[in-house]
């Protein structure tokens, strides 16, 4: 039988499901500011890289995906870290607003979504483009991204 009750925190002394309850809106903000950025760059870097498969861009969304995908997230998160809130403070290192939220979003949604997205939105544009346009892979690989 199931009690819906978490307990009590030791180091807290408050309710679990409290602390829980509490956290839930920063939490939800980080997961749809990393989604939206995710869904935008990952799906423009994609639909620009495969306009011209051998350009320069569309080498340098593959470099970015080969390395996204092998370093692990809590790498990264430290680098950018270090990089930009102590050598370059550009966002402060323990805030949570929407308006320095954008460190840790980066560090979300570059390590598998943006590469993920950017790999997505290029192999079928590539199999396509001679079909259509550049303009209409755009509006054909935004929709079920979205959805």
């Amino acid at each position: 039988m199931t009690r819906r009750d978490l307990g009590q925190s030791l180091f807290y002394n408050e309710s679990v499901a409290y602390l829980i309850a509490e956290r839930i809106p920063n939490t939800m903000l980080l997961v749809l500011s990393a989604m939206l950025i995710v869904v935008v760059f990952g799906t423009l870097l994609g639909v620009l890289s495969a306009y011209k498969p051998k350009g320069i861009l569309s080498f340098g969304v593959t470099i970015f995906s080969l390395v996204g995908f092998a370093v692990p997230v809590f790498w990264s998160g430290t680098v950018l870290l270090i990089v930009f809130a102590y050598w370059f403070p550009i966002f402060p290192p323990r805030a949570c607003t929407t308006s320095v939220n954008i460190l840790p979003a980066g560090t979300l949604s570059g390590r598998s979504g943006i590469t993920s997205f950017c790999r997505l939105s290029h192999h079928p544009i590539n199999q396509i483009e001679e079909l259509l346009p550049w303009r209409l892979g755009l509006q054909n690989e935004s929709l079920p991204k979205a959805a």
